[in-house]
């Protein structure tokens, strides 16, 4: 058991590690070492053996959350490439890309402050998803090539994501309080 906390998260689910996973399957390999190695299977073993096994629950649960959401798998495969994602030092982004968040921006501040914006909310809700879609068949195509062009084209696409699920949850809560 010790050995498997230094396993990668895809090594602790037996996967290989790439971006187009799937979902079903990861599921059922959580569900699967949950059972596994959940604490209560072991309240009859000595303490560190306790220790190790609530240390390596709580990797399966951090390592599951992570390879479920398409934006936190690229960055953590990133990582396992030495690529830092939020490098405070490269702050450079594609600049339509700039211009295109600045716009979608202005489209959120000026919901805030109209009512029945229902129709709106829905169409800013559909572009921020395309952008996501988009972003993440790129995603599947640089780890796929894994160049180190590609993964440095990868960066910036997790890069790009972060901006639209921010956006995404910005726009989730102005929808909650219109409602």
């Amino acid at each position: 058991m010790l050995s498997d906390l230094t396993k990668n998260y895809f090594e602790l689910f037996s996967l290989n590690t790439t971006f187009d996973l799937d979902l079903d399957d990861l599921e059922s390999r959580f569900r699967k070492l949950q059972k596994e190695f959940h604490p209560d299977r072991f309240v009859s073993v000595s303490e560190q053996e306790r220790r190790i096994a609530m240390q390596l629950t709580a990797q399966i649960n951090e390592a599951y959350q992570t390879l479920i959401k398409p934006l936190s798998r690229g960055s953590y495969m990133l990582k396992l490439n030495d690529i830092n994602v939020n490098d405070e030092k490269d702050t450079k982004m594609d600049a339509s890309f700039l211009m295109e968040q600045m716009e979608l921006r202005e489209q959120l501040d000026e919901m805030k402050n109209k009512n029945g914006q229902q129709e709106k909310i829905e169409d800013l809700a559909s572009t921020i998803k395309s952008g996501q879609t988009k972003r993440i068949n790129e995603l599947q195509k640089c780890f796929e090539t894994g160049t180190d062009e590609s993964l440095s084209h990868a960066r910036n696409l997790i890069r790009e994501m972060q901006f639209f699920e921010k956006m995404a949850s910005q726009l989730e809560e102005l929808d909650d309080e219109l409602l």
